[in-house]
């Protein structure tokens, strides 16, 4: 482990010109004053050592996490060697997926039932023991969420910090610490939801009825990712 903080964010996006997930989160992490490196999976970009970073954030993608990809289990293993060296992990979204996959089995994530899509209301529960990140989220809040593919059930050695109304594992976190799971994309604003939904509707039109269904069109984003990454960098 470093002795000073440095965050790697594995930017797991298929088509970064449409979902840029790295300037998302890089923004909050420098204004920490700590230093950020990227790689992507996807383009076969992985770091042989992972011994510099103390963080890493496991981004969203438009991938499905039950895929077999080559990318996918290289992300995987990606996710299992930081966790190995001691690293703390962030995952949303597809990332929040990568947690239960990599680190728990592929029989941890399934195909939603119950799509969301747009500004849902987060619902902190009893579960979620003491740390910095847990205690930034509010115990209700707006995020906005895009998501085909959900943790579930929730993985042995894992408790479950919020849910929605639809998603009962939206915020996971490990009882042993040093991993945290989000579903919903806090770091992403109300304009980035707005343009992202109009291009998911352009891009997927096998998808286009699902997308349709599950959107929750009242934006409405209570900012939480500041408070989110400063509680994960110092946890």
């Amino acid at each position: 482990m470093p002795d000073r903080p440095r965050l790697l964010i594995v930017d797991l996006s298929v088509n970064p010109a449409v979902y840029r997930p790295v300037d998302h989160w890089r923004p909050h992490v420098e204004a920490m004053g700590v230093g950020v490196d990227v790689c992507r999976p996807p383009d076969g970009d992985v770091p042989a050592d992972v011994t510099p970073y103390s963080h890493a954030i496991l981004t969203g993608s438009e991938a499905s996490i039950l895929a077999g990809t080559e990318w996918v289990v290289r992300a995987c293993g990606l996710t299992r060697a930081l966790d190995a060296h001691r690293v703390k992990l962030l995952g949303s979204c597809f990332g929040h997926q990568m947690l239960g996959r990599a680190l728990s089995g592929r029989e941890f994530v399934r195909r939603t039932p119950t799509p969301e899509f747009g500004w849902i209301e987060l619902r902190k529960g009893s579960g979620g023991g003491r740390d910095p990140l847990v205690d930034a989220w509010p115990d209700r809040c707006h995020v906005y969420t895009s998501h085909f593919d959900e943790v579930y059930p929730v993985p042995p050695g894992w408790e479950v910090v919020a849910d929605t109304a639809d998603c009962a594992c939206a915020v996971v976190r490990r009882l042993s610490g040093g991993a945290w799971g989000v579903q919903p994309h806090p770091e992403i604003g109300i304009d980035e939801g707005l343009a992202l939904q109009a291009s998911y509707l352009k891009t997927m039109p096998d998808r286009l009825a699902v997308l349709e269904a599950g959107w929750h069109g009242t934006p409405r984003d209570d900012r939480i990712t500041p408070a989110l990454v400063r509680g994960f960098l110092s946890a």
